[in-house]
């Protein structure tokens, strides 16, 4: 037997649920329920190995609550010839190790203790069919990338495939920094990467494919989109392909509603609904028999005359909406107003007025113009609400999180035009009412 099927899987983090989802059965919710889905799924796929990429369970002290679990579920697949392996990650360098002490199971095989790359063979009929090299956190924080240290014998019979947690193209993480044309230069046919939860997956061609599986189970807002699991084949030494599989029972996303031109609520209401019951049909799609929550950051956008009295009806939108479509329910987390009164910007920036300084810098932003290219006095408004967001980024509460990195210009540019689109609308509103 030539052909070989991988489940993979990384940051499941075993004591952790998905937040801002209310759910009359806790378990359907957990990363503890995601761990039987994974098993389930290793099952139904027939695959002959799953490879978990770290951040397992959640820390260390949440070592009792994952073991049962786990164990039951690797007994599952060793009872169908699974073989499970596992590198750890910065949340479990010291339970994962415990944990596969604890289970002293010839189907669970830890690699790469104390950060030293080590080889799992897997074979068939006494046939090599893949090797795959892995690499464990020896520690919480690693600042020496694992890459440098990745000396395993190349061997052009047999595809391998390198596993790690680690930092895509983060050359100063303290989570193990992966550099990507080092990564790409290794004799390897793919790498199977953990930490970040958000999914990816890049097949470039003739060169080694790189896959982050992300969360199997959304967990919290910033974790948009469909998550699962990725699947890998190959046969007779070759990549047949890489695909994603749907895991998740709650999606987080974020949808626009453009309600330009509408002039009474129960049209804008009407419009959310409908905008909102069709993005939940599209997530189901998507999302597989297993998804059951949709939670919605919702933004709304667009001049209407309605500007000024939106906010009491979009607190309700947030607080009651609750639809259900196709087994799918649909809550609002949160809802952002990007509403402007009927009023023309050209003219407004030409005008005297306190609101010609908001006009220009919203017709500057909509231009898609570089920040550094704006004028002098758009420049500085922008630039303040950087060093502002900077700082928030570096705040208290963010300790002991991953680095944030600089912050994009995109992300800095929807700020400014939030926060310049609602004062705009109040200054308006205030003039209009004087």
């Amino acid at each position: 037997m030539s052909r070989i099927k991988l489940l993979v899987v990384g940051d499941i983090h075993i004591g952790r649920g998905s937040s801002r989802v209310s759910a009359d059965d806790p378990s359907e919710v957990s990363a503890r329920g995601a761990w039987d889905r994974i098993v389930e799924a290793a099952l139904s796929e027939s695959v002959n190995l799953l490879c978990l990429t770290g951040d397992i369970t959640d820390e260390s002290n949440r070592f009792w609550e994952a073991i049962g679990p786990l164990e039951r579920g690797l007994r599952q697949l060793e009872a169908c010839g699974i073989m499970t392996l596992a590198v750890s990650g910065n949340h479990d360098h010291d339970a994962l190790p415990r944990l596969a002490d604890q289970l002293e199971s010839a189907s669970f095989r830890l690699l790469g203790r104390a950060g030293a790359w080590q080889r799992y063979t897997h074979q068939a009929g006494g046939e090599a069919l893949l090797h795959v090299d892995g690499w464990s956190f020896p520690r919480e924080s690693v600042r020496a990338s694992p890459v440098d240290t990745y000396d395993l014998p190349a061997d052009a019979a047999v595809p391998t495939l390198a596993m790690v947690h680690g930092d895509l193209d983060v050359a100063d993480s303290r989570y193990a920094p992966l550099p990507r044309q080092r990564m790409l230069a290794k004799p390897v046919a793919g790498w199977l990467l953990g930490h970040i939860h958000a999914p990816m997956v890049e097949a470039p061609k003739d060169q080694p494919f790189i896959v982050y599986p992300g969360s199997p189970q959304a967990l919290d807002p910033g974790e948009t989109g469909v998550h699962g699991a990725v699947i890998v084949e190959f046969e007779h030494g070759r990549c047949l392909g890489v695909r994603r599989l749907p895991l998740s029972t709650v999606r987080y996303d974020g949808l626009e509603v453009d309600v330009a031109g509408i002039e009474d609520l129960s049209a804008l209401t009407m419009r959310v609904h409908d905008e909102i019951e069709s993005f939940a049909e599209q997530a189901g799609s998507e999302g597989g028999d297993r998804l059951r929550h949709l939670v919605i950051r919702l933004t709304l956008h667009g001049q209407t005359p309605l500007a000024g009295a939106l906010q009491e009806e979009v607190e309700q939108i947030r607080a009651d909406l609750e639809l259900e479509v196709a087994g799918v329910t649909c809550s609002v987390d949160r809802v952002t107003l990007r509403v402007l009164p009927v009023v023309d910007l050209a003219a407004l920036s030409r005008s005297s007025s306190p609101p010609a300084t908001l006009a220009t810098l919203l017709l500057e932003l909509r231009e898609r113009k570089p920040l550094n290219e704006l004028s002098e006095r758009s420049r500085r408004l922008t630039e303040r609400v950087r060093t502002a967001m900077a700082t928030q980024r570096r705040a208290a509460v963010f300790a002991g999180a991953a680095d944030a990195g600089d912050l994009d210009d995109d992300a800095v540019r929807e700020m400014v035009a939030a926060q310049a689109e609602a004062l705009l609308a109040e200054l308006v509103q205030q003039q209009g009412a004087s």
